[in-house]
């Protein structure tokens, strides 16, 4: 059988006093995924450490601790958690906001540089055919000459 050491079954910065049922759960699963889940001829686990948390997931579950664990974190969830997305989401949305106004002024900018181009194409008497080759080729026309 695998060993786990009791500092690995506890969540990391999570103290032994404040385990909540959650927490418990989630030990109980990462022990059965390593693959601690064997059980005896009579029904208990046969790792002992899976035994001792699926005892302290039963004890949660048989007073309903698990009820009032639920509800501590609904409202530590309702109390700070959605406060803080919504302040999150009050920041993306004005970001986003921003690049929208940055992106419009980038395109008034390149319709102006656009302008700028063919009106100096005009002026040099290209016309609409002012593209790079057209250029080069009336280049070396007047080198030639």
């Amino acid at each position: 059988s695998k060993y786990v050491s009791d500092a690995q079954l506890v969540p990391p910065g999570t103290e032994r006093a404040s385990l909540t049922y959650f927490d418990a759960k989630a030990v109980m699963q990462a022990l059965l995924d390593a693959g601690l889940g064997e059980k005896t001829l009579f029904g208990g686990y046969s790792n002992a450490h899976t035994a001792q948390w699926a005892d302290i997931v039963r004890r949660f579950e048989a007073g309903s601790i698990h009820l009032a664990d639920a509800a501590s974190a609904m409202a530590q969830a309702v109390g700070y958690e959605l406060p803080a997305l919504k302040k999150e989401a009050a920041r993306a949305e004005k970001e986003l906001s921003e690049l929208v106004r940055r992106q419009g002024e980038y395109e008034r900018l390149a319709a102006a540089a656009e302008e700028r181009y063919v009106a100096a194409c005009d002026k040099k008497g290209l016309g609409t055919d002012c593209s790079r080759e057209e250029i080069g080729r009336r280049l070396r026309e007047s080198r030639s000459l």
